[in-house]
This record gives C-alpha cells, sequence and structure tokens, in this order.
C-alpha cells in the first residue's frame, strides 16, 4: 500500500514536471515570436520619442519669439501634411524623391558588394581600389553636386548619381571589414570540404558583412537623402527639394515646413527601421555561427 502510494507520488510528480516543462517551452517559443514586434516597438520609440522632444522644442520656440511670417509652429506643419487637399502633391513629390533615394542605395550596395568581393579575393586589387575609394568617400556633398551636375545634366539621373557616390564608401567600407571578419575556421573548413571561392563568398563572407552592411546604412542613407534633397533643390526641378523650394519661393511657408516636417519624419522611421533590422539580423547571424 505505502509502496503504491509512492509510486503514484512519484508520477504524479514527473506528470507536473513535464507539464512545468512543456508549459515553459511554450512560453520561450511564444517569447522568442514575439521578439521581432518587441524589438520594432522599441526602435520606434527610440527614433519617435526624440522627435516628439524636438517638436516640443519648436513650438516653445514659436510662442517665445515674435509674431513671424517665416516661422511656422508644429502643429501647422503636421495639419498641412495629413490635410488632404495637400496629401496628392505632397505624395507625388516624395514619391519621387525616394524613388531616386532607393534606386541610388541598391546601385551603391551592388557596386559595393562587387568591388568587395574583389578586394577581399585580390591584395593588389584592394592596394589599387581601397585608395580611390577613401578619395570618394571624403569629398563633401557640396562639392560633389556641382560637378555632378555639369557632367550628368539636370534629371533624375543627377539625383541618383549623388545618391551612390554618398552611399557607395560606407557600404563599400563595411563589406569589406565584415568579409575579412568572416570566421577563419569556417573559411577554411569550406576550403577542405571541396568549396569554390563563389560558393565560399555566398556562404561564408557575404553573411558576415550584413549587419555592418545595415548599420552603415542608418548613416549613409540620411546623408544620401540630404544629397538628393540638395540636387532636387538646385537642379532636377523634381521631388520635395523642389516642393520645399518652390513654396518658400510663393511665400507658402506653411507647405514649407510641413514638407520639411514629413522629410524628418519619414527619415526616423527609416532609421529606426534599419536598427531593428540591425538588432535582428545582428542576432540571426551570431546565434548561427555560434551553433557552427
Amino acid at each position: 500500500m505505502s509502496q503504491a502510494t509512492t509510486t503514484g507520488a512519484a508520477g504524479t510528480t514527473t506528470t507536473g514536471r513535464v507539464r512545468r516543462s512543456r508549459a515553459g517551452a511554450t512560453g520561450t517559443a511564444r517569447s522568442q515570436s514575439d521578439r521581432p514586434l518587441r524589438l520594432l516597438a522599441t526602435e520606434l520609440l527610440a527614433g519617435i520619442g526624440p522627435l516628439l522632444v524636438l517638436m516640443l522644442l519648436w513650438q516653445v520656440v514659436y510662442l517665445t519669439l515674435p509674431e513671424n511670417q517665416f516661422l511656422r509652429g508644429p502643429l501647422e506643419a503636421v495639419e498641412f501634411a495629413v490635410s488632404g487637399e495637400n496629401v496628392g502633391e505632397l505624395a507625388a513629390a516624395l514619391l519621387s524623391t525616394f524613388t531616386m533615394l532607393l534606386a541610388g542605395y541598391l546601385i551603391a550596395v551592388l557596386v559595393a558588394l562587387t568591388l568587395a568581393s574583389v578586394v577581399t579575393a585580390s591584395a593588389a586589387m584592394a592596394r589599387a581600389i581601397m585608395p580611390l575609394a577613401v578619395v570618394l568617400g571624403v569629398v563633401p556633398v557640396i562639392v560633389i553636386t556641382p560637378v555632378v551636375i555639369m557632367l550628368v545634366g539636370r534629371g533624375p539621373a543627377t539625383s541618383i548619381t549623388v545618391c551612390v557616390m554618398i552611399t557607395f564608401f560606407s557600404c563599400f567600407i563595411s563589406i569589406v571589414s565584415g568579409m575579412r571578419s568572416a570566421a577563419r575556421g569556417i573559411d577554411d573548413l569550406a576550403a577542405v570540404l571541396g568549396g569554390s571561392g563563389w560558393r565560399r563568398l555566398v556562404s561564408v563572407r557575404l553573411p558576415s558583412s550584413v549587419p555592418g552592411l545595415i548599420s552603415a546604412s542608418k548613416l549613409a542613407l540620411p546623408a544620401s537623402l540630404s544629397g538628393v534633397i540638395l540636387t532636387e533643390y538646385i537642379a532636377t526641378g523634381e521631388g520635395i527639394g523642389t516642393f520645399i523650394n518652390l513654396a518658400r519661393a510663393n511665400y507658402r511657408y506653411v507647405d514649407m515646413w510641413g514638407g520639411i516636417f514629413v522629410v524628418v519624419l519619414l527619415s526616423v522611421l527609416a532609421y529606426s527601421l534599419l536598427g531593428f533590422l540591425e538588432v535582428w539580423l545582428g542576432d540571426r547571424y551570431v546565434v548561427r555561427r555560434s551553433s557552427r
């Protein structure tokens, strides 16, 4: 009787442990599935929080200074950005600008990936390419833009070219650094197992460059956006840069500040999204490397 009771108690205890283990595993799985959403929310709050503080200071300055025809408050800018009669015009300008930005960014990343692959495979090519990349990276955008206008003209190609020249250097350096930091053991093992140079590039070096590329993009894209807007402002006659310039020239200062506000807001959202990708992809990359 006593032995049966003991056996029953042991079985109950074991069953309880199994249930708790399953519950813990379920909770861990749910936590892991919710992690991307938590990361995204954290990055959005980290980006929007300072923007709200800046808008509060903007409102304080607007209310403190004497009445000024040029200066408008953040509430007027937000109202302009969301009002139905202005959304179409503003959206068309933003679409033009961000199309040029995206095209220039993709071209810059493609060129950077190609040259980084060559540089990491050949020391001679590295000595030839790296100095040119550094020279391109230190030239200010205010110097690049007039030269590009004279060479390319006053069209969409000008905005794309300026974006490529601004974005390329930081992406190139980050990709090269990531490829060179790829685990030597993994690369050597792939070579021993008969992996070709192309297979090792795709399987080992390129994944190693992804976190660095995202980090570089967080700095390169805002600078590229400034370059595209400057090019639109002085050359192309299209996009949000021209929208802001025409609003200023026609004394439509509410429109001007509304356009500036939307550009800043979209830049903050893009920066937050890249921050999320940086952490999320970085975690996945570290886990995969450690599991190997």
